[in-house]
């Protein structure tokens, strides 16, 4: 994220990575969780590339910013030169790592607004300086918590279809073919070569960019009339450089809502959110595929593994006790929960109320509003900063109008007050479930001390999981309260009223009064006025306006902040109980089993439980796996 968009908390959420997050990520969790079995699956999921081709100038690398928000141009830019392969990794630490790799070197970049003098320096020692082309890549390599796994090029824009080839070829790679509205009607030197490459257009996506230049009804027909195979074109707006990453994406909606032809086209083919939906579709298609060649895998070995324990004994064809026992646990484990954090039951643990989970939630909710109602903390002198506010947005008007962007900016620094409280309180909740659950696990599978480590370890990242998605909501609500102020309550029009009632005249009939000092004000108690003898009547007057409107409307959102916080608390614990924490149990349970093979000098009947509880396992893995391949035409839907 470069400088400029460091003080917008929002830029850090690329719309690539939301969706990718949500419908891509478990689904390679759970591949991980079997990679630990002897199925043969590593390296049956490859990583996805997404190939970027156009000619120059026609808005490939500020495509690419939207879609990932890493600044790969700036005002000095003359286009890519050399293919830029950038590698997105997911990883643990906090910090991110930012390596530049080419001619054999390896170049560390400190910081992200490093990256484009990083580009710039290796793209002139590779290709030379001036506009000459070179076929040899530089890899920037992004390691980041949270971000997905996924290759994106950036390949030159002229005399590159011979480069751009060697690229779009392979199978696990998504083409991106950047043509500019003003260039339409185009050359198809781009779109021919994907044809031959991906003949049903499945992989393939037609971007036309700089929509808000001149976009008219006869670019949009005669895309649509000639790109008809592919089914796949969609329009975007690019950021130009003096924008930040959030301002574009901001700018780019108003643009779709307002454009007397982009209005009127199908939402799912207009904007970078759209762009980015289609792109992990695509992904999806090509996960469904590799699951297909997992799934055939996992069958023929289980099959084997049967016809095995046939020339053993064909009498015993049941999975093991161990494994029915396991399920049972299992099955047990989740049980509990649900009484405990859904059901509020705790017939379990009547003594321990530490574990009664419904009391205990609605207590931290209890004292979030608390803490909301005791941080609003105003400026010692009445009305001072609500008077400062006023002077910066001053202007040539009717006197005794408040502006509505003055109102915007005092909500925004009195809910900035307040941001810190719903994500500690999504701390402290999940620390609590984290507790809750390892708790219940513990006494659940507390007799088997070898399978007990993997299983808390599991436990542990599944309410970390649900911990970072709890706590980006919290960013997420906390963000919209600053930038829009509305809400349909008849109580904030009703205490508003008594706000600018008695309270509002008794305050300008002391504000005639030049010898009275202090005065009672609702919701204030006795405060000091003295200090706004010398202010204008239409300012001091605007001022107290403003600050009981503010008053009044900041009940109203620390409420709202309460509600939905606790309405995500309990769609994230039903999800964490009934959905992740059970599935995650299950794959640590197939993982133990990671070395059960039979050898030929062990007694038979150890053989055989061996070869029973391999079947077991097996048969779990491919109903996971199946039922994984199932869920993704919804996804894809």
């Amino acid at each position: 994220m470069a400088d400029n968009d460091k003080d917008d908390p929002k830029s850090d959420y690329a719309p690539l990575f939301s969706s990718y997050n949500d419908e891509i990520r478990p689904i390679l969790n759970k591949i991980d969780k079997l990679r630990h079995l002897n199925l043969g699956i590593q390296g049956a999921i490859p990583v996805v590339t997404i190939v970027v081709t156009g000619k120059a100038c026609s808005g490939k690398s500020s495509l690419i910013e939207s879609l990932v928000c890493i600044r790969l141009t700036s005002q000095y830019y003359h286009g890519t030169r050399v293919p830029i392969i950038i590698c997105l990794q997911n990883h643990l630490k906090h910090e991110p790592e930012l390596l530049l790799e080419y001619n054999k070197k390896t170049v560390r970049i400190m910081e992200e607004n490093q990256i484009i003098k990083a580009i710039d320096e290796a793209t002139v020692e590779i290709a030379g300086k001036g506009s000459r082309i070179s076929c040899m890549p530089l890899t920037l390599i992004v390691k980041k918590k949270g971000i997905p796994d996924l290759t994106i090029v950036d390949l030159p824009g002229e005399e590159s279809l011979d480069i751009a080839m060697e690229y779009i070829k392979p199978k696990e790679s998504i083409i991106l073919n950047v043509i500019p509205e003003s260039n339409i009607p185009f050359p198809c030197e781009f779109i021919s070569m994907s044809q031959r490459v991906d003949k049903a257009g499945e992989r393939t996506l037609v971007v036309v960019t700089k929509c808000d230049e001149r976009l008219n009804q006869h670019s949009h027909t005669y895309i649509a009339k000639n790109l008809k195979r592919f089914q796949n074109h969609i329009f975007v707006r690019n950021r130009i450089i003096k924008e930040t990453l959030n301002e574009a994406r901001i700018r780019e909606a108003m643009l779709i809502e307002s454009h007397p032809l982009l209005s009127k086209i199908n939402k799912s083919t207009v904007g970078i959110s759209s762009l980015a939906h289609r792109l992990n579709k695509i992904q999806l298609m090509i996960l469904s595929r590799c699951l297909s060649d997992i799934l055939k895998k996992i069958t023929d070995k289980l099959n084997s593994s049967v016809l095995e324990l046939d020339d053993l004994s064909p009498n015993l064809k049941s999975i093991p006790d161990g494994v029915i026992g396991f399920l049972e646990m299992a099955g047990s484990f989740k049980e509990s929960l649900q009484k405990i954090l859904i059901k509020g039951e705790f017939d379990e643990y009547t003594e321990n109320k530490k574990m009664h989970g419904n009391a205990r939630l609605i207590e931290m909710l209890n004292k979030l509003y608390d803490e909301l109602q005791t941080s609003i903390s105003f400026s010692k002198k009445f009305l001072v900063e609500e008077i400062k506010i006023l002077e910066q947005f001053d202007a040539i008007r009717l006197p005794y109008f408040i502006p509505h962007s003055a109102f915007l900016c005092l909500l925004k620094r009195k809910v900035n007050i307040i941001s810190e409280f719903p994500v500690n309180f999504a701390n402290k909740v999940c620390d609590y479930l984290d507790t809750v659950c390892v708790k219940v696990l513990v006494d659940h599978f507390g007799n088997y001390s070898g399978l007990l480590p993997a299983m808390r370890k599991a436990t542990r990242n599944v309410v970390q999981n649900i911990k970072d998605r709890f706590l980006e909501r919290a960013v997420e609500l906390i963000e919209m309260e600053k930038i829009t102020d509305y809400t349909c309550d008849p109580n904030y029009i009703a205490y508003l009223n008594k706000l600018m009632g008695n309270p509002r005249d008794e305050f300008l009939k002391v504000m005639c009064n030049h010898n009275v000092n202090t005065i009672d004000v609702e919701g204030y108690g006795r405060i000091e006025v003295r200090h706004l003898l010398s202010v204008s009547e239409n300012m001091r007057n605007q001022a107290f306006d403003l600050k009981m409107r503010i008053t009044a409307y900041m009940n109203i959102v620390m409420k709202r902040i309460v509600d939905s916080t606790a309405l995500q608390l309990q769609f994230w614990i039903q999800h964490l109980v009934n959905k992740e924490i059970y599935a995650e149990i299950m794959y640590e349970l197939i993982v133990q089993y990671d070395n059960i093979e039979s050898t030929p000098d062990e007694p038979s009947d150890m053989v055989r439980e061996k070869l029973l509880g391999s079947i077991g396992i097996l048969q779990i893995s491919k109903n996971v796996i199946r039922k994984t391949i199932n869920g993704i035409p919804v996804m894809i839907n």
